[in-house]
């Protein structure tokens, strides 16, 4: 026989077969294959290996042999060797930054640990934590360079880092760049009216403004387009009297140099001035300004026109060359619009300003540079086309085109008004003469001596008053002299003529008309036919003069009238100061349409820009946030598209800019870019995004955004944790219950998700209570059902619950839910069951009695019956046993003894024998009865009862039994009357004395055994402990499956 064989059917004179021993399955040897024994199929002794140690060669006929877990090289460990198994080699963990590996080897795959970043003192970092080494602290010494701040601070596991400064547009500068802090990037502000700016923004500077040096201006002209980095050009003055429209320009911060404009303002290419225009300083403008009237510029790319020769002129804006004057007129002036002996009158166009030269009038004239025919003075005269006026001499004055004598001075001079009155003026006569009245329409050459006979000599104030016969301006209507006029009353003369003083009220002055010029519709002149008179005109627009003035004061450029109409006020913000040119004034004006004035007393109006708007006339104000306006003189802004919002002042929404007055959207960068600086006139450029730590990320990568710096993730709630927050996502939170039944996530939070894990491992009877998310959960006993009802589903993490058992068929009950179903107690004839069914047998019950004369019929099995009235005998009959189930019978009233007292009855069932004695414990009769019957289950009576007594809770009594009612022994209770038997103590519950209707519970942390009658009975629960009588949970890493 070889090895491996055994004989098998070797017996009598058999001697059998060798056969081969059994193959056995995995995991398992034939033991005891030998000689006549096919041995048996036994599974490896794996459990006599010790830790580090795994079973080898177990299989066949032999049991294998213990040997040790083998090395693997650095780096590695192995795993999975035990049992029969001798693992494989695996690498290594590799850990997150931050953290390092200790005590991989061996059998151990070792745990990722944090850097020991609380070892190193305050100014120190830990270097070269990371794969198995912890590390060692050294000094920070980081040191940034000029321009640039500390983006990573020295600190932890970083020896920090520097970064350059934030780079600013250029229409932006830096401030705050250093220490920790990039620094920010704050717009460029232009400089206010009257100011232009002498040193440049950008880089980390705001630039520098200075005011417009109108000083260097010779007479005569004024400083003009003096802002932004224009220091502006002195041009003639008469321009200012125009609303003259600037170019519209671009809002980024590109500039043209001077002598060209911006070609458009998508593009960042310059274009030379065409001829008839200039340039005279950087400029955002997309055109030219025109060369000034009185100027020509045949060149391109000019910074200045050139004024015309002293014989030449230029009635136009943007000429390439002058005119010259006919005969060739020179008065040794240059840049003139027209000629001496000339005006100017305005064709009405602005852009550019044209108009036409005409002659001037009879007592007007034009020289130098004057471009409108002015007025000659009262004591001169000028004839058509003149270029000055001739002054009369002292004795003389102007008449017509000629000059003519009257009196001396020191005398009076008039010119009669109507026949009789005259205006004084020159000073007063001599004493004791007046001025003589003389012919209507002449004038006085002479003067008169005052008769004697008037009351005082009349002598005025020149610039005041004038004197009439009869009334004042008695050739006009009432409405003239009441809105106009003051007169009152002086004396009158030896003929018996009354003579006025006259005087004109405030804002009103003393004018001389030819009445055919004197209009209708503002004073009828009532019954003259050929007069020139004085009378009183309203001052014109931008003039006052106070109550008996002559004249009107006109106020100064930038002023008008207050409301009072006695003393002059700024022009109020939205207005600017105009010219009147008939009369020589200058008057406050609205500004025009998509025009303001900023401040008071302006002489010029400015375009509303691009990213303001109108609220009113003259008023701009910057476009409330989350609107934009991509055009200049508009009245309203536009609300940003859906998605899309703007700072206060935005010519364009973000992420948005402005290309030839439309707002585009920003163009898209590559992968990992995102576009820096868009917005205003700018498109921006594109920057790679940076590289941000672990548990921060970039905003605004692959989009627009002008911050440069990465973010905190920021922390999720309890049992979450943040997925996929890198780059440009700020991922999100996720719960860390995703591992599913009966398992948790070890290590979720933070932005780990952790690593799937069975949850804790319960004893029978037990389950892992809050296991989920990241939570192992405790063990804790199941749901502790009732005697009627079994667990189910207990284990795992569920507690189970409670079902009830099922029921039997009628007559039947089971013992437990596991137990079969056996047929109830059976009841002797005059009982009846209860309870039968579910868990309990029933107990046998007397039949109910009945009221005297009836008797229980149908009470059997598991009904009581009911009562019947006793059967009527004969009269010469007595009914005899009617009662409880019987219903007696009728006997003759001879045979019938004398009635047993009660608890007695007749011996032998009959009657004929005497009464014995009383009814025995536990039994009683009632009327006449032939015997005892006895008490219920849960029932007792005392010898000699007529009637049972119900048992109490805490004791019980059987069918048949002897004695009292006993009391329930300690771990046991009955909770209602008529109690057939005790109950044990569920598990988790006790009770310590006898007699009792309750238990008490164990509490959460313990379980009693069946039928426990003391405290000490309720055993700590697995997973806890007994520490002097308290249940202690296990400590980590240990576990206690059955209670001590």
């Amino acid at each position: 026989m070889w090895w491996g064989q055994y004989r098998a059917n070797c017996s009598g004179t058999n001697p059998g077969t060798c056969v081969p021993c059994a193959s056995c399955g995995a995991g398992e040897y034939n033991k005891d294959c030998v000689s006549v024994n096919p041995g048996t199929c036994t599974a490896c002794p794996t459990l006599q290996c010790s830790s580090g140690q795994y079973l080898s060669a177990c299989g066949n006929l032999t049991a294998g042999s213990c040997m040790p877990c083998q090395s693997c090289s650095a780096g590695d460990y192995r795993k999975g060797c035990s049992g029969t198994s001798e693992g494989t080699c695996q690498p290594c963990a590799t850990c997150d930054p931050g953290t390092y590996l200790v005590g991989c080897g061996g059998l151990e795959s070792g745990s990722c640990v944090p850097c020991p970043t609380s070892d190193c003192n305050s100014g120190q970092y830990l270097e070269g934590c990371g794969g198995t080494v912890a590390g060692t602290c050294k000094d920070c010494t980081l040191s940034c360079g000029a321009n640039q701040y500390t983006s990573v601070v020295c600190g932890g596991i970083s020896s920090g880092a520097c970064s350059d400064c934030l780079p600013c547009s250029s229409s932006s500068f830096r401030v705050g760049c250093g220490g920790t802090s990039p620094g920010e990037c704050q717009p460029c502000t232009m400089c206010p009216s009257g100011q232009y700016m002498s040193a440049l923004c950008g880089t980390s500077t705001s630039g520098a403004c200075s005011v417009c040096n109108t000083s260097s201006c010779s007479e005569g002209d004024i400083l003009k387009y003096c802002e932004e980095r224009n220091p502006g050009v002195c041009t003639y003055k008469p321009l200012q009297f125009f609303s003259e429209t600037l170019p519209s320009k671009c809002t980024d911060w590109v500039f043209c140099p001077a002598g060209s404009y911006r070609d458009s303002c998508s593009s960042t290419t310059c274009s030379s001035c065409p001829a008839g225009t200039f340039m005279p300083a950087e400029n955002r403008y997309l055109s030219c300004l025109p060369c000034p009237r009185g100027s020509e510029q045949p060149s391109t790319g000019q910074t200045h026109c050139s004024e015309c020769g002293a014989s030449s002129y230029q009635p136009d804006q943007g000429s390439t060359a002058c005119l010259a004057c006919s005969g060739a007129v020179s008065t040794g002036y240059t840049g003139k619009v027209c000629c001496p002996g000339y005006g100017w009158t305005w064709s009405g166009s602005s852009s550019p300003v044209t108009g036409t030269c005409a002659q001037c009038s009879a007592g007007t004239y034009s020289s130098t540079k004057d471009e409108t025919c002015i007025s000659c003075l009262t004591d001169s005269y000028a004839p058509a086309g003149s270029t000055a006026c001739v002054q009369c001499h002292a004795d003389q004055i102007p008449v017509s085109e000629v000059c003519v004598t009257t009196c001396v001075h020191g005398y009076l001079y008039n010119r009669y008004l109507v026949s009789g009155s005259c205006r004084s003026g020159g000073g007063a006569c001599p004493s004791g003469q007046y001025i003589d009245l003389t012919a209507y329409g002449s004038v006085d050459r002479s003067c008169s001596t005052m008769p004697s006979s008037l009351p005082y000599v009349v002598t005025y104030d020149y610039t005041k008053h004038w004197v009439e016969q009869g009334s004042c301006m008695k050739g006009f209507t009432s409405f003239c002299v009441s809105q106009a006029l003051d007169q009152q009353s002086l004396a009158q003369n030896l003929n018996g003529v009354m003579l006025y003083s006259c005087s004109c009220k405030a804002n009103y002055y003393v004018a001389y008309e030819p009445s055919a010029s004197i209009l209708p519709s503002v004073c009828l002149k009532l019954g003259l036919s050929d007069a020139s008179m004085y009378y009183c005109k309203p001052c014109p627009q931008g003039s006052f003069s106070l109550a008996a003035d002559v004249g009107c004061v006109a106020c100064p450029q930038g002023e008008e009238p207050d409301s009072t109409l006695t003393s002059c006020q700024s022009c109020s913000v939205g207005k600017y100061s105009r010219y009147n040119a008939e009369y020589g004034y200058y008057w406050c004006d609205t500004c025009p349409f998509g025009t303001f004035s900023a401040d008071v007393k302006q002489t010029f109006c400015s375009d509303c820009p691009a990213g303001s708007y109108l609220p009113s006339p003259g008023v701009c104000e910057q476009c409330p946030v989350g609107t934009y306006q991509n055009q200049a003189r508009q009245v309203s802004c536009n609300p940003c598209p859906r998605g899309s919002t703007s700072v206060q002042g935005s010519s364009c929404c973000e992420g948005y800019y402005l290309v030839d007055g439309t707002c585009q959207q920003c163009p898209s960068c590559a992968l990992g870019q995102y576009r820096y600086g868009c917005g205003g006139g700018s498109q921006g450029a594109c920057r790679p995004c940076p590289s941000c730590s672990a548990g921060q990320y970039f905003p605004g990568c692959n989009g627009v955004s002008n911050e440069t710096f990465c973010i905190d993730c920021g922390a999720c709630g309890d049992g979450t944790y943040r997925m996929g927050c890198y780059g440009s996502s700020q991922g999100s939170c996720e719960s860390c219950d995703y591992c599913g039944d009966n398992r948790y996530a070890l290590g979720c939070g933070g932005q780990s998700a952790g690593n799937c894990k069975a949850c804790a491992s319960c004893s029978p009877g037990n389950y892992a209570a809050g296991c989920g998310g990241s939570s192992a959960g405790s063990c804790y006993p199941c749901t502790v059902c009732s005697a009627f009802e079994t667990l189910v589903g207990c284990g795992g993490t569920s507690p189970g619950y409670c079902q009830s058992c099922t029921d039997c068929p009628v007559g039947e009950y089971r013992r437990d839910c596991t137990s079969a179903c056996e047929p109830c107690v059976g009841c002797a004839e005059g009982e009846y069951r209860v309870g039968c069914g579910r868990f309990g047998p029933g107990l046998c019950e007397a039949c109910p009695a009945c009221l005297r004369n009836q008797y229980r019929a149908g009470c059997q099995n598991d009904t009581s019956g009911y009562c019947t009235p006793c059967p009527i005998c004969q009269t010469t009959e007595v009914l005899v046993g009617c009662g409880g189930a019987a219903a007696g019978i009728c006997v003759p009233k001879s045979d019938i003894p004398a009635y047993c007292p009660l608890g007695m009855h007749y011996s032998n069932g009959g009657f004929a024998c005497p009464c014995i004695s009383i009814c025995p414990l536990n039994s009683y009769s009632v009327g006449v009865s032939t015997n005892c019957t006895p008490c219920a289950h849960g029932q007792y009576a005392p010898q000699g009862s007529s009637a049972c007594t119900d048992c109490p809770p805490g004791t019980r009594m059987q069918y048949g039994e002897g004695g009292g009612c006993p009391e329930c022994g300690a771990g046991t209770y009955s909770e209602t009357y008529r109690a057939a038997y005790c109950l044990q103590c569920p598990p988790g519950k006790f009770n310590n004395a006898t007699g009792m209707s309750v238990c008490y519970d164990c509490g959460l942390v313990r379980r009693s055994r069946v039928n426990t009658s003391i405290p000490e009975g309720c055993a700590c629960a697995p997973g806890y402990y007994d520490v002097d009588g308290d249940c202690v949970p296990c400590s980590d890493g240990f576990y206690c499956e059955v209670a001590p």
